[in-house]
Parts: C-alpha cells; structure tokens; sequence
C-alpha cells in the first residue's frame, strides 16, 4: 500500500515512449499462483504494461486480487490481466494509453471493476496522432478461456480515438465485451467520445442498466442477445445497433442522433423490443439492412420534422457528461431515460 507523504502517491517512473509502443518494461508482474493479495496507492507513468498476469497455462491460478486507487499515465496496456479469480479493481484512472486500458485476456471470473476511468487521449490532440489500431478503454477478450462473472460498476471510457486510421472503418471503442465470455452486467457505466462503439458487446445475455452513451458513432452495439434497462444514446450517429438478437430496451431515450435511432444488421434476425422510450430528434427512426425488426410498446416517438424540444429535457447540453438529471423528459416523465448522479 502506498501512502501520500505529502508529494503524492508513490511514482514508478519507467522509460516507455509513444514512439516505439511494443518496447519497453512492465511496472508489476504478477506471477501464477499468486494469491491473497492487494496493491493500492500507487502512480505508474512510462511502461508498455502497468500491472500484467499472464496466462498461467496450467500452473497454479491467481485467487483474491484487489488492485485499487491506481493511476496510470503513458502506457501501452494500463492492466493486461489473465487467469484471475476473485478480483477486484476499484477506483483507478488510466490515461494516456496507446492501445487498451483495461484489458481481461483469458480465464478471468468473478470480477468486479468499480469506479474506474479508462481515458485514451485526455482530450489530447496530439495524442490521437500516436494511439495504435484498435484504442479500447475496457475489453474482455477472446483469447483462450473465456472471462466469466464480470460486473462493470460506475466506470467510465472516455475519447478511445484513433482518427487516423486510413481504412474506411475506423475502430476504437469504449467497452468491448467478446463472444465467448459470459454474465457480463453493467451498471452506471458512460462511453463518451469514442470513435466507434461506446459498448461493443458480442457476449450473449449481456446486460445493462442505468448506462450512458455520449457522442459515439454507433453508442451501443449489441451483437448478441440483451436487456438494457434505463439507458441514453445521445449523440453520434447511431443510437442502438443489433446484430443478432432478440433485445429487450426499456424505459430508455435516443436524441440528437445523425443516423438511425435503432438499427439492425445483416444477421439480427429477432426482434428488438422497445417498451416505454422516447425518441426525438435522429435523423430516422429505424434503419434495416435485412429481415431484423424493431417493436415498440408504449414508446414516444417525435419523427424528423417534428417539434424536436417536445421532450422538454431539463437541461440539454451537448457537452453533456452524462451525471444528473438533465436528460429528463419533462413533458413525459413515464417514459424514456431517469438520469442519476454517482458523484454522491
């Protein structure tokens, strides 16, 4: 445990630079069968990997790690962890990362990541030039097994840009969640400012509640299956993108949208069910590329055209961060997003 003596928290200073991202130290290792263990108080700037578990490839697994009050600066990989049971990671802040923030390779279960940010570029112009292909604040991967029992709380990913990028399909993403994990849920999370997905979620039965997505090209991408309770796409293009399907949406709101409010692909061949949301002022309502449908119950919906201040929002603010209540509907309180605070 690190302790502020005044000067701040203890600083592990490495010599990473941005310029040659896949060179360079990690700051803490953890090795198989390491057990029972917590780190906390600590800053970490110039390092490929902040705090790294391997793969444990048959030897004794990692049980009861806690990694909290952690920042990291200047990194490839802020947390690249694998094979760990009974983990948590609380209220740690990375920022300046090249490639991914908080990165669940393989074999991770019962996890808990609470009250983290996970910032890309920290508004940092010059910093969107250096980031790698494919900038992600959080994601569960698919390499090996998969990662189980995971619980995302109050996190935060924020500007995961890489503008550069010379193909047509420009990709950075603020949650990523892939296939072959399992029991993914997320409560008061925000994806903010992200140059694709704000959740890009392919894992089945996914679920959210309470979750904001700001200023993203598509602000949710659900591949699978879901429900997604109490949440807002404002912002970007798209509001809800389905792939697959069926998906339960409710009580939610999408506004000030540059394309489809919902969308479905090639492959979502079940319904996605809206039940008591509220849509105003996207470009369209709907958008299908195939047979995928979109149901809605008990929805309002003011169509391109309309009067797009009929919600009546409390406070509409394209800055936006997504705490309080300013996107609620004053003219249809039953309906649509209620917003909350988690700076209490």
């Amino acid at each position: 445990m690190g302790v502020d003596d005044g000067e701040g928290l203890p600083l592990l200073k490495g010599a990473w630079s941005v310029d040659t991202p896949d060179k360079g130290a990690t700051a803490i290792s953890i090795d198989a069968g390491v057990s029972h263990l917590e780190i906390s108080g600590l800053r970490m700037d110039g390092y490929v990997f902040g705090i790294q578990a391997r793969v444990t490839k048959g030897k004794a697994l990692r049980v009861e790690l806690a990694l909290k009050n952690i920042s990291i600066n200047n990194c490839r990989y802020g947390f690249y962890l694998s094979d760990c049971h009974n983990l948590q990671i609380e209220d740690c802040i990375l920022k300046h990362y090249t490639k991914h923030g908080f990165r669940l390779d393989a074999g991770c279960s019962n996890v808990q990541i609470l009250r983290c940010v996970a910032d890309c570029t920290g508004d940092d112009a010059e910093w969107e030039t250096k980031t790698e292909l494919f900038p992600f604040g959080y994601i569960l991967n698919n390499k090996g097994d998969g990662c189980t029992d995971v619980c995302f709380e109050d996190c935060l990913a924020v500007n995961n840009l890489m503008p550069l990028q010379t193909t047509h399909y420009k990709n950075g993403d603020g949650f990523v969640v892939e296939g072959n994990a399992y029991d993914v849920t997320f409560l008061r999370c925000r994806a903010i400012n992200n140059q694709d997905g704000g959740f890009d979620l392919k894992v089945p039965d996914v679920k959210l509640k309470d979750c904001v997505a700001l200023r993203n090209t598509r602000n949710f991408r659900i591949w699978n299956t879901g429900t997604l309770d109490n949440y807002i796409a404002t912002g970007g293009k798209t509001g809800i993108w389905n792939n697959g399907g069926p998906v339960d949406v409710n009580h939610s709101t999408f506004c000030n949208l540059t394309g489809a409010a919902v969308e479905t692909d090639d492959r979502a061949s079940f319904p996605l069910t809206l039940t008591a949301c509220l849509i105003s002022g996207a470009e369209k309502t709907t958008h299908h590329s195939s047979k995928g449908t979109a149901v809605f119950k008990e929805c309002i919906v003011v169509e391109k055209g309309g009067d797009a201040k009929a919600p009546a929002y409390i406070k509409p603010d394209p800055k936006w961060d997504g705490l309080g209540d300013a996107m609620n509907s004053r003219t249809y309180p039953d309906k649509g997003f209620k917003g909350w605070d988690n700076k209490d």
